[in-house]
């Protein structure tokens, strides 16, 4: 049946050549009318010529007309004249995509596919938004020296501007690249690459008012809940019932022009994450002040979190650590907003000290951390830290005796014999160290308030080493 020819057809060949009087007298009408509507080429070849022959002949024709200079030059031009003539950003994809027979798209850094070209048996604009994005996570990753990248049988170019990415232009179906088309493509990249820097800069007053307005209503000297709900409702913002921090930081190894563009695509994800949300961005990161409302599924236990994770899942890519995230408690008193914004601060900040493989932190996981924080000046503080903390630091500065090792080990195992693998000791050294201990402090690790206290102790120790 002539059935898999037509669904090849629909595959974007170049061009598809029968060989009459062979399998078929003729060729038949099911291929011609498929032919007609794919805008394919068809070629009918006398029995008594080779493929072959025939394949070299044609492809020698194409190198040919592709290579000469006048054909390069009318392929520049016809781009030029759109770029020139203002056409949007989708009229020179179009011909760049015709030119060069393939599909292209061009998705920018919020993940939005601003223009295409669909050639014949192309998949719809939403899988290759899909892709884009994909493509657009994977670009974070590579050197910027780099004009281009391929990726299965496509190739990518990432869009940059002042060393800042702005975006990719995706050619599918194209492995390898000749040095005319390469120029061809850096050419037109270079008028799309204006075309996004329009659009960013008319983007960019906006987002600056809205991170002016956080930071006034963070640092204001003067805490009143009134004054600011309505300091935010009249820039557009509205605090509901409920409100959360989120902050998104991003690791120091990433380079400045990738840390732009990553914040910026986190950016636009996030916002797509949060219904109601106001944002302050700078190059080391996001603060984001979430409210929602009390019948929100955000308000559930765990809600937040849940949705933060399934937020890092969809814009991570896969084997990389490019952040840490770190969220405040949920709460009401608009006059509190500067104690929601340092408790999403805290969690990343004691995140990466007691939790260093994790990559996202709730505050409500350093709660005691953060009671020992606001008690430093306390009379009970003071006394904890001299007579315990500081007692068993000088004991193991002086003699090696791993003795805080022994209770770290000890409060994250909650069992003596992992904990004595974990040090590689046996259990009767690890129960003489637990006995120094009671020596030195009076604190009975076996005992509730023993283990209480010396865990306190643990933290403020923990806390100081870092």
């Amino acid at each position: 049946g002539v059935e898999p020819v037509i669904r090849l057809m629909g595959r974007g060949p170049a061009a598809l050549a029968v060989k009459t009087n062979r399998y078929v007298a003729k060729i038949p009408q099911e291929i011609e009318k498929a032919a007609e509507e794919y805008a394919l080429p068809l070629f009918e070849i006398s029995g008594d010529v080779f493929f072959s022959e025939a394949i070299r002949l044609i492809t020698a024709a194409i190198i040919s007309a592709d290579e000469s200079p006048d054909n390069q030059t009318r392929r520049r031009a016809q781009i030029l004249e759109k770029y020139m003539n203002d056409e949007p950003l989708e009229i020179i994809l179009d011909s760049l995509g015709r030119i060069l027979g393939k599909t292209c798209f061009f998705i920018d850094i919020h993940g939005d596919l601003l223009g295409s070209c669909l050639m014949p048996g192309a998949e719809s604009e939403e899988a290759l938004a899909r892709l884009g994005a994909k493509l657009l996570k994977q670009s974070f990753l590579i050197h910027r020296r780099d004009r281009y990248f391929y990726c299965e049988d496509n190739t990518v170019f990432p869009c940059l501007a002042g060393g800042n990415m702005l975006g990719v232009l995706v050619i599918l179906g194209m492995r390898t690249l000749t040095e005319e088309c390469e120029e061809l493509v850096l050419q037109t990249l270079s008028y799309i690459t204006v075309r996004v820097c329009e659009r960013k800069i008319a983007e960019q007053g906006e987002r600056a008012a809205a991170g002016s307005v956080l930071d006034e209503v963070l640092f204001q000297e003067h805490k009143s809940a009134e004054i600011i709900r309505r300091r935010l409702e009249n820039d557009g913002f509205r605090l509901q019932e409920l409100y959360a921090f989120v902050i998104l930081s991003l690791r120091e190894p990433e380079p400045r022009s990738a840390r732009f563009g990553l914040v910026e695509f986190c950016c636009s994800q996030i916002e797509r994450s949060f219904e109601n949300l106001l944002i302050r961005r700078d190059r080391g990161g996001i603060t984001c002040l979430v409210s929602f409302r009390e019948d929100s599924p955000l308000a559930r236990k765990g809600g937040l979190a849940t949705r933060i994770i399934a937020f890092t899942k969809r814009i991570m890519p896969a084997g990389s650590e490019l952040f840490d995230i770190g969220f405040s408690l949920v709460q009401s008193d608009p006059s509190a907003l500067t104690d929601g914004f340092l408790q999403a601060q805290s969690a990343i900040t004691r995140g990466r000290i007691y939790r260093p493989e994790k990559h996202i932190y709730d505050y409500a996981s350093f709660i005691m951390q953060g009671i020992l924080a606001q008690a430093k000046d306390t009379q009970e503080y003071k006394w904890l830290k001299k007579n315990v903390a500081d007692a068993l630091t000088e004991r193991d500065s002086l003699y090696e005796s791993g003795l805080w090792d022994a209770l770290g080990a000890l409060f994250r195992l909650r069992s003596l014999k992992l904990a004595a693998d974990e040090l590689h000791i046996h259990i009767s050294t690890l129960r003489y160290r637990l006995q120094k201990i009671k020596d030195i402090t009076g604190l009975d690790f076996f005992s509730a308030y023993g283990n209480y206290v010396l865990h306190t102790a643990y933290l403020i120790w923990m806390e100081q080493r870092n």
